[in-house]
């Protein structure tokens, strides 16, 4: 829910001109207002586009300068972050950062000098604090070098456990769903180890992992979980457990065994089957071979008969065994000699 006194702006912020709203102008244009804050999200807004702030004229070259109220969009003077949004990588001319001492405003009109504690500051901006002689000491990832911007005055955060201590509540909104959501952000200046209790305003000590909490500043690690108990951060790295290691460790030497028995089982079936086709080739040359012999033969024997030989003769004479070339192929091919080694040795004895 928001506070009342935002409420009351939403109806101001709507009856705004359209091109405030509606449209962000470029270098030159009319904006209407030097810059507001959204009520909801707390971003600023001034009416420009990325590269250019909202304000008066420079001077008379530019349009409507001496004019009372009237404000145009002028090129920024600085950037807040290191990659700024809006800005090309080639053509674009990007303004530099300011230097150690100085801040960058949420306009980015130029770099301002630091302001001492007490002196006002703009929300949710620590950085325009001067930070104290034991910034070392006080600096966390909750301040910026142990300074802190709370309810637009700059503090050290510098209160110890059982002091009084200053806290601001940041009503931020969101949609999940469609629904309107309030999310609140606490800081104060308590030291690292302590938050700042809403209630009784005296600095408290943060609880460790595993303790249970209502809010994130109550945590030693700023992070409470979902079920209400404190968790690591975010963005700490996962250790796993030992055991978790050593499963690992055997499963991968278990892969890797599974690996090579599969192919060593693979390739041996290949070998088994290339042997069957290997003898089977070796049997068809010794059968073709032997048929070979045989109608050498046959050729031989019919050549060697006298002319006018009965034919009861000639056929007679053709019935003589073949066993001897058998078994010589055969005694070839149990000695290694290959199908190409019998057909070469043939053919070169003829």
């Amino acid at each position: 829910m928001l506070p009342p006194s935002l409420l009351l702006l939403i109806p101001l912020l709507t009856a705004l001109p359209r091109q405030v709203l509606a449209a962000r102008q470029s270098e030159n244009g009319t904006c209407y207002l030097p810059g507001y804050y959204n009520p909801q999200t707390h971003a600023f807004t001034d009416g420009c586009d990325a590269q250019t702030y909202c304000g008066t004229p420079p001077g008379p070259e530019y349009p409507g300068y001496g004019v009372a109220d009237t404000y145009i969009c002028r090129t920024r003077g600085c950037r807040k972050d290191e990659y700024p949004f809006g800005y090309g990588q080639e053509n674009d001319t990007i303004p530099d950062m300011c230097p150690s001492g100085q801040i960058c405003p949420d306009n980015m009109a130029g770099c301002e000098e630091q302001v001492p504690v007490g002196s006002p500051c703009r929300l949710a901006r620590d950085d325009e604090c001067q930070p104290p002689s034991n910034a070392d000491e006080l600096r966390s990832s909750l301040n910026v070098d142990g300074a802190i911007c709370l309810n637009q005055q700059c503090y050290y955060s510098d209160v110890v456990v059982g002091d009084t201590c200053i806290v601001e509540n940041i009503n931020y909104i969101t949609f999940l769903a469609g629904v309107m959501v309030s999310d609140i952000r606490s800081k104060d200046n308590c030291r690292t180890g302590g938050y700042c209790d809403g209630t009784s305003r005296v600095c408290v000590a943060t609880v460790a992992i595993g303790a249970s909490c209502d809010a994130d500043k109550k945590c030693d690690t700023y992070n409470c979980g979902p079920s209400g108990v404190c968790v690591p951060p975010a963005d700490s790295a996962d250790s796993p457990a030992s055991w978790v290691y050593a499963v690992v460790g055997v499963g991968i030497v278990l892969v890797i065994f599974g690996t090579l028995t599969g192919l060593y089982f693979i390739h041996r079936r290949s070998r088994e089957e290339y042997q069957v086709k290997l003898e089977q080739y070796y049997t068809e040359q010794v059968a073709y071979r032997e048929s070979l012999f045989s109608l050498s033969h046959t050729r031989d024997s019919l050549l060697s008969l006298p002319k006018n030989t009965h034919p009861d003769v000639a056929r007679q004479s053709l019935l003589v065994p073949s066993q001897p070339y058998s078994d010589e192929a055969s005694n070839q091919f149990q000695g290694g000699r290959s199908p190409r080694d019998h057909r070469d040795g043939d053919y070169n004895s003829k």
